[in-house]
């Protein structure tokens, strides 16, 4: 026993620290004078109170001279830069900073003794952030062309030849490029840039090869580059962070398909340079060092943008799916070594701005939208979303909104209203029990109970409870109201996913919520989560909600690419859930599924293939539903007959297509009494939105309570027979007609909802015109093996709509 404690005790110890968040202060507007080592130190007592993580230094020796071909300057030795930045010694020690270091072209990529400066130079520059205590670098790939550094533009795309060239006269090139030339990405991406300001057509500048090599020997000589200068900073700072702001994402490309706009300007396969520097950054990380994949881009406003950018980079990008398709002999490929390990090695952040920009893409369109609560609303989801890192970029100048705000300005305060917001974010991140990015540590079950960090040695950690916060100042259900959190305690454990290619994927892992008092098997509910989430804490209220009325409460990571394509991969892992480590907890004869957007649309499915769970009680609670996966095109959807099914949607869900929810409700074998279809219209203070059942800084509202918690406790306590009130539990959320609360817009406790099992018959349901619903989410859409099923196309007349609902094609 005691080799065993020993060998226990090791692996606790091993387990890596919890993940926490930052905010990262970037000056864009007040330009280079403000961030730098002399008024930094000057003022450090005023910059410590800034409401930031930390901040970004730059320096007039390091900053553009570490890539620089200029040989007057490109010596970037570590006495030049500590003689720069020594002042800000032992100052600024509670905030995470970075020195910051810009894209250059130091020379040819064939050239060693250029590259091998350009590794020392950034060595140096790591050594320096060590010893003074930063954090480690962050690292600008975008190219500013201008002065002495007109050339930075060769970091950036590869020259492929024109394709009016290479059709006039073909034998003149290789395969590689008139394959190239044949797809047409546009001859713009490497004949068009701004240098010094002014836009230079057909100019050499704008792009660069070595006429003596391929582009796959481009590629990989600039991977072999980076991963150099990676490995020789970590060899002055192991433990380096690096944070790089456009990552791979504008090099790959798959980059901007299938409806995920990660980059929305036009640029699709260019930048291939980025692809192999950030490739070679990962190649050479050593274990103890961090690379973050920052994705500048200052568009994002909605859960679902943040969503699709965080999976797309953090998954997407390496899947086999989209990569496999592509010919690496012109096209920038992640290689089939590197892909299994990207999501351990790769962390994903986010860059916020204070000011708004226009965009082709009218969802990506914000133009105006830079006032305090707008930047906040950014600045909340981007933190929620982000693995560790945020950076808030400020630039007020390129603003519609706000023309002077001077954060970093000591002599001109910062406006209270700006300052009051900025604070509050501030003040939430400190206030984080469990950082957004990290979670509870891997344990085996033995390890759960020895080491449980609780005296009664129960498995798992406790889950703190969810705060009530109302902005309309509503009061709380509590006591025996249907929708007021339950009387038992919860604790949560983790397990690595059963499906094999997940196994070792901490962003994959299974959690259990679960009610601490009881003990036995319990009934359970599954939830699957939206696209790609793979964080518990998002949906923590709902989770914590579920155990703490009697229940288990297993979170599924969103579906991704992977998933959707794949149907066995959901059925295994509940499968492996159902006979893991977790077996003696679940009653597999009462079981409930529930699933917001993606998740949603997956449940339908994994119920109609597990009839055989459920056998003494069955629901499907669906909220938002984004798509309908691997259901029959031809038929209704089968279910077991006595399942119980709630489809929930939000009035301002833009994201998602309230007719295909419809299709869910009315295509199915289950009878009316068993089922009910609950809009939720929201108002001002309860915006009724495709984020509604994510958990803000573990805190739930009235909204929360009236249209989430209390229709699912009815759900739960019908189906699995678990009596509370002597049986009003049906008719709470699976009324019939004669009810109160049937087929007519009713308040509880100031929040209107409608339930009924006839949403094409009451026209309190809203069923947008087809014109006003983003193309991307219409049921109609080709690809979707529900289109059949969707109202007629260009019919929204609900009288019409039973009897033709077959017919749009």
């Amino acid at each position: 026993m005691k080799n065993l404690l020993a060998i226990i005790l090791l692996c606790f110890c091993a387990t890596p620290a919890l993940a926490q968040k930052h905010l990262i202060f970037v000056d864009g507007y007040l330009g280079w004078h403000y961030s730098m080592p002399a008024y930094l130190s000057a003022h450090h007592t005023e910059v410590e109170q800034l409401p930031f993580s930390g901040f970004a230094v730059l320096g007039n020796v390091y900053t553009s001279y570490v890539m620089s071909a200029d040989p007057s300057n490109n010596n970037v030795t570590y006495e030049r830069v500590w003689d720069e930045v020594k002042s800000l010694q032992n100052l600024l020690q509670d905030k995470t900073n970075f020195l910051r270091i810009n894209l250059d072209f130091p020379g040819d990529f064939w050239n060693d003794a250029v590259w091998q400066r350009t590794s020392s130079n950034f060595a140096a520059v790591a050594r320096a952030a060590k010893n003074l205590g930063f954090k480690g670098i962050i690292f600008d790939d975008e190219a500013y062309a201008g002065g002495k550094h007109k050339l930075a533009h060769y970091m950036s795309n590869f020259r492929f030849p024109k394709k009016a060239d290479v059709t006039a006269h073909p034998d003149n090139y290789a395969d590689w490029e008139i394959n190239e030339s044949r797809e047409n990405r546009g001859d713009w991406i490497d004949y068009k840039c701004k240098i010094d300001r002014v836009m230079e057509e057909n100019s050499d500048r704008c792009s660069y090869r070595n006429p003596d090599h391929s582009f796959k020997e481009h590629m990989d000589k600039v991977t072999a580059r980076f991963k150099a200068i990676m490995e020789a900073m970590e060899a002055e700072f192991p433990d380096i962070t690096v944070l790089v702001f456009h990552g791979p994402a504008t090099a790959h490309a798959k980059t901007n398909i299938d409806g995920h706009y990660i980059k929305p300007n036009s640029i699709y396969e260019t930048n291939e340079y980025k692809g192999a520097m950030f490739l070679g950054f990962k190649q050479g990380l050593n274990g103890q060092a961090s690379l973050h994949d920052m994705g500048e881009f200052y568009q994002y406003h909605t859960e679902l943008q943040f969503q699709n950018s965080y999976q797309w980079r953090k998954q997407g990008i390496v899947s086999d799916q989209y990569n496999q398709g592509l010919d690496d002999s012109y096209r920038w490929v992640v290689p089939t070594a590197d892909r299994g390990s990207w999501n351990r090695d790769v962390r994903i952040g986010f860059m916020v701005s204070d000011y708004g920009l226009s965009n082709d893409h009218p969802e990506y369109n914000t133009s105006g939208q830079c006032h305090p609560a707008e930047v906040k609303s950014r600045l909340t989801k981007a933190l929620a979303r982000s693995d560790n890192y945020v950076i808030f970029y400020s630039d007020s100048d390129l603003s519609s909104c706000e023309d002077d705000i001077r954060w970093a300005d000591v002599g001109s305060p910062v406006p209270d209203r700006w300052l009051d917001m900025m604070q509050d974010v501030y003040t939430n991140l400190q206030s984080q029990p469990l950082p957004g990015g990290g979670d509870v540590p891997i344990l085996s079950p033995i390890i759960h109970l020895l080491f449980s960090g609780n005296s009664q040695g129960l498995p798992g950690i406790a889950v703190a409870e969810p705060i009530y916060h109302d902005a309309a100042n509503i009061p709380e259900l509590t006591g025996a109201w249907y929708g007021a959190m339950g009387e038992h305690p919860v604790r949560k454990m983790i397990m690595p996913s059963p499906w094999p290619d997940y196994a070792e994927n901490t962003a994959k892992n299974i959690a259990l919520y679960f009610p601490s008092d009881v003990d036995g098997k319990k009934p359970t509910v599954f939830f699957v989560a939206g696209w790609g989430m793979g964080n518990p804490e998002t949906y923590q209220g709902l989770l914590y909600f579920i155990a703490s009325q009697g229940f288990n409460a297993v979170f599924v990571p969103g579906p991704s690419t992977p998933e959707l394509g794949n149907k066995n991969i959901l059925l295994t892992i509940l499968d492996g859930v159902v006979d893991g480590p977790w077996k003696a907890m679940i009653d597999t004869t009462k079981i409930g599924y529930a699933g917001h957007s993606s998740g949603a649309g997956m449940i339908f499915y994994l119920a109609a293939e597990r009839q055989n769970w459920g056998t003494n009680g069955r629901f499907l609670f669906s909220m938002a539903a984004f798509w309908g996966y691997h259901l029959s095109d031809t038929t209704n959807i089968n279910l077991p007959a006595d399942t119980n099914l709630i489809v929930q949607v939000n009035h301002d869900d833009y994201e998602t297509d309230p007719r295909q929810n419809i299709d869910f409700f009315i295509h199915n074998n289950i009878s009316l009494e068993r089922k009910s279809y609950l809009y939720i219209p929201g108002d001002a203070q309860h915006p009724s939105n495709h984020g509604l059942s994510y958990t803000p800084n573990n805190t739930y509202d009235a909204l929360d309570q009236v249209g989430i918690y209390r229709p699912l406790e009815s759900l739960m306590r019908y189906s699995f027979n678990a009596p509370m009130d002597g049986g009003t539990w049906k008719k709470i959320g699976l009324p019939d007609q004669g009810n109160d609360n049937y087929n007519t817009m009713y308040q509880l406790n100031g929040i209107s909802v409608l339930s009924t099992d006839d949403p094409l018959g009451n026209h309190d349901v809203p069923i947008p015109q087809e014109q006003n619903l983003d193309s991307r989410y219409l049921c109609s859409r080709a690809n979707n093996e529900r289109r059949n099923y969707c109202m007629p196309c260009g019919n929204n007349d609900r009288d019409d709509a039973a009897q033709h609902w077959q017919e749009c094609q």
